[in-house]
């Protein structure tokens, strides 16, 4: 959120402003007044002429006092809009609030309701801010700040598609405005508009090359598509800028973790580590960087440093809870990933590991249990239903499995292991046509799936509505497909062929 805007004083003369003004508006009918005295004086008589002068000096003070009225209650609303300014500047926006509110009544101004619109963003009001900056546009339709504030209002409700057409908007007013970029730039961010997020970034370093932040992010958003490189070379800018900065850091340690360059990313993460002895995050990148490299304990040592820089740190302990688990450590893995979503109740990566956990275990119902709550929180999901498929199966639910592992290929259509399951579900219950049919489509989805090719080969001496060297002839072609891809039945099996021949 930008900080307040300094508010711009119209230029008010000194001492008592009121008075000023009077004294002008009166030297000013004053000498008009005297030229038509001066004719006046040849035709009146001189008691006539006092009697005059006191009524035209009594239409001139309530002329006067029906000039000065409005001049009164504006210069009111201001003095009122100054001292909001003043307490808001101090972080007493509740206070500032209903100061600005008295300021508009007595005169509505773009500024002031613009003023008021980041007092209401400050304290997390931010429908209360939208309506302040819509009735600021209402006044001045052109606003560029009205309009960069509004579509950071929009962003903090994520309602980020509003933000972005209002940033546009903004920027159709003021195209220099580096912030107004950037703020693009993380909206385009959050709706997956990664190149046009770069282009926002790009053009906000442009305007202003010390923009630290916007270096950053444009490195962050590069690391996401991909291109390591440049998003190293961004971070290096944001780190010419100020060395001391541990979250550029910890990003340039993730581009050079991404790009495989370990030692280097070892190097930066120790760097923030040095600049931020408790980062937290940065213990827990370190860990995930060893368990890459298949350093187990040293993964483990780096993830309790992060759980004891930060107990709450729900990551931390699902990355050590993996950990466990690839050392059989099945019942310290569940530990960890209760304790993950204690902490992060939405987490449904950690409760997705628990069912794998508990199906390690044999407990199906828990398994079905915990990849149940993996599914409410990301219903979109198809791994989840198809390991509910693979539990529910194993639970001897058939019927239930085949339902989880259709619903995964409603939301992927290629989901190959789907429909490899639902051949297996269908050749346990005898119904040939129906295996074959969908291993068929499994290896058309993927040419490479031996194991499909092997249950194809096995099924083949089932077809007796072939002849007995059509069936042989079959199996022989899928198994040494399945061989050729590597799946050692097939190639035992083909072995004991070839020495029985």
């Amino acid at each position: 959120m930008p900080l307040l805007k300094t508010y711009l004083n119209k230029a008010i003369c000194p001492g008592n402003p009121t008075a000023i003004l009077l004294y002008k508006i009166h030297s000013r009918t004053a000498n008009c007044g005297n030229a038509r005295f001066s004719v006046l004086l040849y035709n009146v008589q001189l008691p006539y002429f006092y009697k005059l002068m006191k009524i035209f000096i009594a239409l001139f003070v309530l002329i006067l006092s029906a000039a000065c009225a409005p001049l009164t209650i504006a210069q009111t609303a201001e003095e009122l809009h100054r001292s909001a300014i003043a307490l808001a500047s101090q972080g007493k926006c509740n206070e500032a609030i209903p100061v600005y509110q008295k300021s508009i009544e007595l005169k509505s101004t773009a500024e002031a309701l613009y003023d008021l619109g980041i007092c209401y963003g400050n304290i997390g009001k931010f429908d209360e801010e939208i309506a302040c900056y819509e009735k600021a546009l209402a006044i001045r339709p052109k606003y560029s700040d009205a309009l960069s504030n509004l579509g950071n209002a929009y962003s903090s409700k994520g309602k980020y598609n509003e933000a972005v057409v209002t940033f546009l908007k903004a920027l159709e007013q003021n195209s220099d405005n580096p912030t107004t970029h950037y703020n693009l730039g993380i909206a385009y961010t959050a709706i997956d508009e990664d190149y046009k997020a770069i282009e926002s970034f790009r053009k906000a370093v442009e305007i202003k090359p010390e923009f630290v932040n916007a270096h950053i992010n444009l490195g962050i958003t590069f690391n996401k598509i991909g291109v390591y490189s440049k998003a190293i070379e961004s971070l290096k800018a944001a780190n010419a800028i100020t060395s001391d900065n541990a979250d550029i850091w910890r990003n340039l340690g993730n581009s050079y973790a991404y790009a495989e360059k370990f030692e280097m990313a070892i190097d930066a993460y120790e760097r923030a580590i040095f600049l931020k002895p408790d980062y937290a995050e940065v213990y827990n990148n370190l860990g995930i960087l060893y368990a890459t490299k298949g350093q187990e304990d040293k993964a483990i040592e780096q993830y309790k440093i992060a759980i004891n820089k930060d107990p709450k740190f729900a990551q931390a302990h699902y990355h050590l809870g993996i950990m466990y688990y690839a050392k059989k450590e099945i019942d310290k893995a569940i530990e960890e990933y209760k304790t993950a979503v204690q902490l992060q109740p939405n987490y449904n990566k950690a409760y997705f590991n628990l069912g794998i956990a508990y199906a390690a275990k044999g407990d199906h119902q828990q398994a079905i249990s915990y990849f149940g709550e993996a599914a409410k929180i990301n219903p979109k999901d198809p791994v989840v239903y198809y390991n509910l498929g693979l539990v529910s199966s194993n639970a001897g639910n058939d019927s239930n499995a085949a339902g989880y592992w259709n619903r995964a290929i409603e939301l992927d259509p290629k989901y190959a292991e789907a429909y490899y399951c639902l051949g297996v579900v269908a050749e346990k219950h005898k119904e040939y046509d129906s295996a074959i049919e969908h291993w068929n489509i499994a290896v058309k989805i993927n040419p490479r799936y031996a194991e499909a090719y092997y249950a194809l080969g096995l099924i083949s001496s089932k077809q007796l509505q072939l002849d007995e060297d059509t069936r042989f002839s079959n199996k022989i072609k899928y198994f040494q497909t399945a061989a050729r891809f590597g799946y050692l039945p097939a190639q035992d099996w083909l072995q004991q062929i070839n020495q029985k021949w």
